[in-house]
């Protein structure tokens, strides 16, 4: 076998091709795998940092870690850098574990010492059984072909050289090199699933294959092959299928009704929208069996399927859905949708507005308090030109081929009995016309807000 330190900068001169004089800030726990990684950069006379995190997690101890890296970091005379976190607190704050917070808090203090000091990397010490670790965590957890690839060597300014070796090449190495280290009693807790993993899961796989590190790299390896081949795939349909239309998507499905992998497609274009992959299972069985008007909703949107077409938005505030009007009234600001103004004038208009959002009804026909609200089922009017017969408002949407979105975002203007006066944007109330008789008028617009 190769001997470390090449093995390790061949990776890491791949990782950084293309950049002058790189410099790097590396992660350094004080623990074995990091003081490797620390040893490896010393060897090669690079220029680097080191940035430690405090957690505050085992008292006295994270202390002692902090002491002993800043020491190993003073007899060097190497830049180093240092944050204490109130890790517990931070997740209660936002309702995340203890591992989740701790790695937020490191990465995001990380980059700010990144720019703050002109490196131009974070290197972290994580290796091949960690990439290993988060396959079989990942996979229990049914996390898709992504979450099968382990850890990625490089994500923008971080990068990890020592991912291709595995713990026990390390260990070898350390003892070879004479190291000093801190032992984290926190990993042999089995209380975290990871450890869980390390200590009980990973020793029965490699009592199965004791090359399994050397196996799950070249495995992981053709994972990531496969997974460019589909992200082809996956933009493919999108380029065909995806359209932007003001603030909503549309995906225009027809193609892909009997597509096997049309779930997975799914959840590709919609987990930036908070979709789980169970509800883009249940999305392509609806759209499947034509179940127009099926809805799902994530924390952040909401999916329609209309017909042939899968329609998404982002899910708004809860608001005001009934506005009153008295005569007094000449302006009510409707909450996501714009502005509903209305005027007095005498006489009859010389120009009938050319404009959807516009109106002229007849002002001794309409009976106040007016009402601006939504549609409801049973709702029907008598629309102009029709000579005094009723349709039902639902019939109207159908006509226009409008969406249930598109529906529910619909105002009527009722008058004191809910007699609809005006389906606005689509058609006004013959009864409220304009006649020869008319003596004044309101003129009514909806300014819409810009998409």
């Amino acid at each position: 076998m190769r001997p470390v330190y090449h093995r390790f900068r061949e990776r890491l001169d791949q990782l950084t091709e293309g950049a002058s004089s790189p410099s790097f800030l590396l992660a350094v726990s004080g623990g074995l795998d990091s003081m490797v990684m620390w040893d490896l950069f010393r060897q090669g006379n690079l220029n680097y940092g080191i940035a430690h995190c405090n957690f505050q997690l085992r008292g006295e101890a994270s202390d002692q870690d902090e002491f002993f890296v800043l020491d190993q970091a003073s007899s060097l005379m190497v830049p180093f850098f240092t944050k204490r976190f109130s890790t517990e607190a931070f997740a209660k704050k936002e309702k995340v574990s203890i591992q989740e917070a701790a790695r937020n808090l490191r990465y995001e203090w990380l980059e700010k010492i990144r720019q703050d000091n002109g490196y131009s990397y974070i290197v972290t010490a994580h290796h091949l059984d960690d990439s290993l670790e988060t396959f079989v965590y990942n996979f229990t957890k049914g996390s898709g072909l992504k979450g099968l690839l382990g850890m990625p060597e490089k994500n923008k300014t971080i990068i990890r050289p020592l991912l291709s070796i595995s713990r026990e090449v390390l260990e070898l190495y350390y003892q070879s090199r004479r190291l000093r280290h801190r032992e984290d009693a926190s990993n042999a807790d089995d209380y975290y699933q990871r450890n869980k993993i390390r200590h009980q899961v990973l020793p029965v796989l490699y009592e199965i294959n004791p090359g399994l590190a050397e196996r799950f790299q070249r495995n992981t390896e053709i994972l990531q092959e496969t997974y460019h081949l589909f992200q082809e795939q996956v933009r493919y349909w999108k380029e065909r299928v995806w359209e932007q239309k003001g603030e909503q998507i549309q995906l225009h499905l027809s193609p892909l009704r009997d597509h096997p992998a049309l779930a997975t497609l799914l959840y590709e274009w919609l987990q930036n929208c908070q979709f789980h992959p169970d509800q883009t299972q249940q999305m392509a069985k609806s759209f499947r069996r034509q179940q127009t008007g099926a809805r799902f909703f994530s924390s952040s949107h909401e999916l329609l399927i209309d017909r042939a077409t899968l329609i998404v938005k982002k899910r708004k505030p809860e608001v005001k859905e009934h506005y009153h009007i008295s005569r007094e009234i000449q302006q009510i600001r409707l909450a996501n949708d714009g502005i509903f103004t209305l005027r007095l004038h005498k006489g009859q208009p010389q120009n009938f507005p050319g404009n959807q959002w516009e109106a002229v009804l007849d002002a001794g026909k309409l009976q106040f308090p007016l009402h601006l609200r939504h549609w409801k089922a049973g709702d029907k009017f008598s629309p102009l030109g029709m000579d005094g017969k009723h349709k039902k408002i639902q019939d109207l949407f159908t006509d226009r081929k409008l969406s249930r979105f598109e529906k529910e975002q619909v105002w009527l203007l009722t008058d004191i009995n809910d007699e609809i006066c005006w389906v606005i944007g689509l058609q006004m109330d013959d009864r409220y016309k304009i006649s020869s008789q008319t003596k004044a008028y309101f003129h009514l617009t909806l300014s819409k807000h810009p998409k």
